[in-house]
């Protein structure tokens, strides 16, 4: 069985970034494998925001993805291989009326990885760009709707399996980016 270790940092803090990375590597050894899922949010009509939630957003987003990616690659080039997962949201491909900080986020997010692939997929680095395109079964949304028919969300669980399905991809047939919905979704 693999071993885990949880570590807690602040993306948007580059050295808490390296802190935990340092921590994971002292533990576990290299790192040859990363999930970013982070994400700023905020949202409300464009004229009233504070522009403080654009930046927060990207900062997650973004500066967080650039953080670690930037922390665990080296790792991943010396073992001659490496998986960086990428969770981004529909917001990545078009922005909705009232939701700028969370598509400037995720478009830049979804850029990155596009770059990151372009630049790491021939040195053995397997990046995915993870599109959640629907809400996303949390006990916070449930809380909020606690009638909602579970067919209308995504269980967490489903993301990791096929997150884990990307892992487990041959070098010979790489996905670049998937997109994950509930059957009910209109896209």
């Amino acid at each position: 069985m693999a071993r885990r270790l949880a570590v807690q940092a602040d993306v948007t803090d580059r050295p808490s970034v390296q802190a935990a990375v340092a921590r994971i590597r002292q533990s576990l050894g290299s790192v040859t494998a990363i999930a970013h899922n982070a994400s700023g949010y905020g949202r409300g009509e464009f004229l009233r925001m504070d522009p403080d939630q654009i930046r927060q957003s990207f900062e997650a987003n973004v500066m967080g993805a650039v953080h670690l990616t930037q922390a665990v690659i080296p790792d991943m080039l010396k073992a001659g291989h490496g998986f960086i997962s990428l969770t981004g949201a529909t917001a990545a491909l078009r922005g909705r009326a009232g939701f700028a900080p969370l598509a400037i986020g995720k478009g830049g997010l979804r850029m990155l990885g596009q770059s990151l692939a372009r630049e790491f997929h021939p040195k053995g680095i397997h990046v995915v760009h993870v599109i959640v395109d629907g809400q996303i079964d949390t006990p916070r949304l449930r809380s909020r709707e606690p009638g909602r028919p579970s067919e209308t969300v995504i269980p967490p669980s489903a993301i990791a399996d096929a997150v884990i399905s990307c892992l487990r991809q041959p070098r010979t047939a790489w996905s670049h980016e998937i997109d994950l919905r509930p059957f009910v979704e209109t896209f």
